[in-house]
């Protein structure tokens, strides 16, 4: 199924409607006639859409457009409502199938509900994450490296409640910098986050692990971990999951029998380049 959310979809044929609708009133020469309001939220929307889709098109980050388009869904809605009972009883019954359809995007558009079906691990369905499982020591300091990482740390540390974890680069969405550049992170923006972080990673005692998703550089996949210092000293596994197509976890070459005791994926260890 190519579609992620029919909620969308319905909204793209609204457009096409109020299009079409626009231009037919327009051959026969007749006015078209838009209270201020409607005018300015169709504006809105409009021009939301555009920047959501150039700078993002991440579905999360337009919640507020999803809200808003309820207005715009319900008042074309009832713009259409005929007038004969043989129309209204059509009206009416492809209205519940329409309201059926979009109350149940959870369950069959694309990316929310088959979120776990494509992988053969076992699925947490209460935390939405498959991840290989590893043994990870107690006391471990887990330093993640690029979103999704740190929900995956929550989810073993909600198993494993002695591990800790930081966060040692986060890649800042290009668009807040011009230069675009992807080694710009949370920590060049605020010295004092930089200093929590270092002190975190200097003063803890237990073993010290990577959690690095699609390789050090963030969006630009690098699985070369040969030209990172973080590694010095470590072996690093592909992890399977359902989040990323590349998560990995470094693990210091002394405990990486016991960590990947179940995992042969190697792509990297320390020495190997010599």
């Amino acid at each position: 199924m190519f579609v992620a959310d029919f909620r969308l979809l319905f909204v793209y044929l609204i457009f096409l409607y109020m299009l079409l609708k626009g231009a037919y009133l327009l051959c026969r020469r007749k006015k078209i006639c838009m209270d201020k309001k409607w005018l300015f939220l169709s504006f809105y929307l409009l021009l939301s859409y555009v920047m959501w889709a150039y700078l993002f098109s991440i579905s999360r980050y337009f919640v507020l457009g999803e809200i808003l388009l309820s207005f715009v869904i319900v008042k074309v809605w009832f713009s259409l409502k005929p007038e004969s009972v043989l129309g209204k009883g059509v009206y009416y019954a492809f209205l519940l199938l329409v309201f059926f359809m979009l109350i149940s995007t959870p369950y069959f558009s694309e990316n929310w509900g088959k979120i776990g079906d494509w992988t053969k691990l076992h699925f947490d369905h209460d935390a939405y994450i498959g991840i290989e499982p590893v043994n990870i020591p107690d006391n471990a300091l887990i330093q993640t490296y690029n979103y999704p990482t740190s929900a995956i740390f929550a989810f073993w540390a909600d198993k494993n409640p002695t591990l800790q974890g930081v966060n040692i680069f986060q890649q800042v969405h290009r668009a807040i910098f011009p230069d675009g550049s992807f080694r710009k992170d949370y920590y060049e923006v605020n010295s004092n986050w930089q200093k929590l972080r270092d002190d975190v990673t200097t003063n803890h005692k237990g073993p010290k692990l990577l959690l690095v998703a699609n390789g050090f550089d963030g969006i630009r996949l690098n699985m070369d971990f040969s030209k990172h210092k973080e590694v010095k000293g470590m072996r690093c596994h592909f992890l399977r999951n359902n989040l990323l197509p590349f998560i990995s976890l470094c693990a210091p070459k002394e405990i990486a029998d016991e960590v990947f005791v179940n995992n042969r994926m190697k792509i990297y260890e320390d020495g190997d380049e010599k």
